[in-house]
């Protein structure tokens, strides 16, 4: 979590493959909702039940996620 200059929080969940092929997982979230990934043009997903379910993460490559 940061909190921002205005008082607002902001959630951050990083993901990262170190890995030389891509993998598939499923990403916890602490709660439902969107999230932005900051490393990918700012695409959305969408997190429900806690989670995202069979992602693929490039190999060497990862996800910032905001909300």
């Amino acid at each position: 979590m940061l909190c921002t200059e205005f008082g607002q929080l902001e959630n951050f969940v990083i993901i990262l493959n170190f890995s030389a092929t891509d993998q598939i997982t499923d990403i916890p979230f602490p709660f439902n909702g969107i999230w932005k990934d900051v490393l990918n043009d700012n695409r959305v997903y969408t997190a429900t039940e806690g989670q995202l379910r069979n992602q693929k993460i490039n190999s060497n490559w990862g996800r910032i996620l905001y909300t």
